[in-house]
């Protein structure tokens, strides 16, 4: 026990096994005082007599420079050992290897945010921890818990050796981008350490999600705690943060604008004017849009891109420079093609100009001459390259194409079910258009056996043509963005197109999406998406028998958006989240393949093992990319070696910078008693103050002098 009570402890507590050997000089002693010699001599007897008066006084004088001697030597032991006591109210673990101190390191994005042009909050709690951690002797244990990304005990039970080997541990710490929970830490601490460590640090912010349900937290019963907390000041709290970056499709057309949309969201305490937003694409500027929000509100902006050239790009979206710079960015990955291969099935007795969309997108789109693509003819509308099957259809000839367009034009039968499919599952799309030509019962029965079928068909409603009673859009009705022009009519008036014919649908599945509503809000579009491939489905048809849809200016970027989407279901995601599946599909097979490899960004390239299938190679990175930022999958082989981008987003869960109200702050205090400072000389000041980890080497020392000067004292007596 030291002075005021507190239990002892030991930096190293391996001399401790040379204590026995403080009985040396008693053993001394005993065995000096048998081999005593009596020798006989004249005057011997006047001796005695003078040593009987002063026998009792010298044994105690013996005794007392024997206990002197013994307590020298278990001085000596003690010295080595370095006996140390904890803080007033901690009461250290046990441990062979003397106080188990404990840190808890807050490593959760908001530790990124600084004051202009200074150190982060993780550099400036990293530099107190290293000047903490070298104040440690040999042989004391500790361990440290991650508050996120992952939380948990990063070091658990290390010893310390050396310096050097302590701080090389620490300099493997990262922040990470997930939020942090000091209720979580400190409830693993309770299960370690039921009766408390002997030492307990926190380095972390003040945020309130991190202290978020602190101070209902039960302290388990003899629990004493002293929490000494290394939290960097924070005045300027403005950030607003990049929440989303996306492309209404996966997959775009060379020379036609492509919406890119952005969200942003002001997390600091004051409003945000005509703050900009800055677009580079593949890595150069492109473009910039402005954006004013209040303290907490999230909006929508969007820029419009077009592209020369085909092939994998990114972009990127950037703010301007504020408290957190960690969240000012987000990419996105997009597959920009020249053109889209649309293959029509049409039954070859359904030759009528509204039996199938076939005759009708020609004559809507004024073409004029077909031509012959391999024995079938063949029509463009810009990029979208129509082609007809009339006859017997086979899986390689669905396998070259992008999008399978089925209405009313063509009986389905179990065949045709089987090799839509086929041709689905190798991730091609499926466009249905429902017109009144369609049977629902072999709709239902075939396509939605093979699980084709976002929705069933339930009813069909027709009305006079040209009448009062119909179907049209309002500005509401284009939920997805692939088709959100049309909410301002940039490309053209949607909302006048009329329907006079369409199917009511039956009930949604989970896995289905409505992409396009009426205005009275039931689905004209939906869209399921399987592992590979997506079916799209349209409550009417594209023949225009029942609805103007394809005679009017909006005609085409409602074709171009329309089979855009169904095209993009060959591709994986090139935006993605956190840890979600990155994959590649190649078709045809690339000539001369030496290898893959993925990057992630700020890690290094791993290499991947491709499959090949049936004229195509294929691979998937299951686990993803860890952190948001631009990952890719580079493809080497002979010539060029193109690289294919993708954008990885995370949730902005640690954005809001704000600080914990007053009054949780007072109650946190008091629960656990927080000694806060800012930076590591304060913690060393604090320490020292609190007596914490005090050593008593040098007073045992100093016991250890005078007790071999009073030892030298009382050999005095005997000479």
């Amino acid at each position: 026990m030291d002075p005021r009570g507190h239990p002892m402890s030991f930096v190293h507590p391996s001399f401790l096994w040379a204590l026995p050997l403080a009985a040396i000089p008693i053993l001394i002693y005993y065995l000096m005082r048998y081999r005593s010699l009596r020798v006989a001599w004249g005057a011997y007897y006047v001796l005695e007599r003078a040593l009987e008066r002063l026998r009792k006084k010298l044994y105690l004088d013996q005794m007392l420079l024997l206990a002197v001697r013994t307590l020298a030597c278990a001085g000596l032991v003690f010295a080595f050992a370095r006996p140390s006591t904890p803080a007033d109210v901690l009461v250290p673990a046990a441990s062979s290897s003397g106080m188990h101190r404990v840190v808890l390191l807050d490593t959760s994005a908001s530790m990124l945010a600084s004051e202009r042009g200074a150190d982060t909050r993780w550099e400036r709690c990293m530099a107190a921890l290293r000047a903490l951690v070298v104040t440690w002797g040999r042989g004391e244990v500790w361990s440290l818990y991650r508050l996120s990304d992952p939380a948990g005990w990063a070091l658990d039970g290390r010893t310390v050796q050396t310096p050097e080997k302590t701080l090389a541990a620490l300099e493997a710490l990262r922040p990470g981008e997930g939020a942090a929970s000091l209720s979580k830490a400190l409830e693993a601490v309770f299960e370690k350490f039921p009766s408390g460590p002997g030492a307990l640090y926190l380095f972390g912010d003040d945020q309130a999600s991190t202290w978020a349900g602190l101070d209902s937290l039960k302290l388990p019963s003899g629990w004493k705690p002293r929490l000494y907390w290394v939290h960097p000041p924070l005045e300027n709290r403005g950030n607003l943060a990049v929440t989303a970056v996306r492309f209404p499709s996966h997959r775009a057309l060379v020379g036609h604008p492509c919406r890119l949309f952005i969200a942003a969201r002001n997390f600091g305490p004051r409003p945000v004017q005509d703050a900009e937003i800055e677009v580079r694409v593949d890595g150069a500027f492109t473009g910039k849009t402005t954006i004013s929000l209040l303290p907490g509100q999230e909006l929508w902006t969007h820029l419009d891109l077009a592209w020369d050239v085909p092939g994998p790009h990114h972009v990127s979206a950037r703010t301007g420079k504020d408290a957190l710079e960690f969240d000012n960015v987000f990419s996105a990955g997009i597959e920009v093609s020249e053109k889209i291969a649309v293959v029509v099935l049409q039954d070859p007795g359904r030759t009528g100009k509204f039996d199938s969309a076939w005759e009708f997108l020609q004559i809507a789109g004024r073409v004029q001459k077909l031509a012959d693509g391999e024995g079938q003819p063949v029509f463009n509308l810009g990029p979208l390259v129509f082609s007809r099957i009339q006859g017997d259809v086979s899986a390689p000839v669905l396998a070259g194409t992008d999008v399978v367009l089925l209405d009313g034009g063509r009986t389905v039968t179990p065949e045709l079910a089987g090799l839509l499919q086929e041709c689905v599952g190798n991730g091609g799309g499926l466009v249905l258009a429902a017109d009144e030509n369609v049977v629902p019962e072999a709709w239902n029965d075939l396509l939605g056996r093979v699980r084709l079928l976002p929705a069933p068909l339930s009813r069909l409603r027709v009305e006079t043509l040209g009448g009062e009673s119909f179907k049209a859009f309002a500005r509401n009705s284009f939920e997805h963005e692939a088709f959100r022009n049309f909410e301002t009519s940039e490309d053209g008036d949607l909302a006048q197109a009329r329907f006079y014919a369409w199917f009511e649908f039956g009930p949604v599945p989970e896995d289905a999406v409505s992409l396009v509503r009426f205005s009275d809000r039931q689905p004209y579009l939906l869209r399921k998406g399987l592992e590979t491939g997506c079916v799209l489905l349209l409550a009417s048809g594209l023949n225009g028998r029942s609805n103007n849809v394809v005679a009017r200016e909006f005609f085409l970027p409602f074709l171009y958006r329309l089979f855009s989407e169904a095209a993009s279901g060959g591709l994986y995601p090139r935006t993605v989240r956190r840890g979600q599946a990155i994959g590649l599909r190649l078709a045809p097979p690339p000539e001369g393949l030496r290898g893959m490899t993925f990057t992630a960004e700020g890690l290094d390239p791993v290499p991947l093992i491709p499959r090949q299938g049936p004229g195509e190679v294929r691979v998937v990175v299951a686990e993803g990319a860890p952190n948001s930022g631009l990952a890719s999958i580079l493809v080497a082989r002979a010539g060029a070696s193109p690289r294919y981008w993708f954008g990885v987003q995370g949730p902005r869960d640690d954005s809001d910078l704000a600080p914990m109200d007053t009054e949780l702050r007072k109650r946190c205090v008091e629960k656990f008693g927080i000694v806060e400072v800012p930076d590591g000389g304060r913690l060393l000041d604090a320490l020292k103050a609190e007596r914490t980890g005090r050593e008593w080497h040098h007073a045992v020392l100093l016991v250890l002098i005078a007790l071999l000067t009073l030892e030298m004292i009382l050999e005095l007596r005997f000479l």
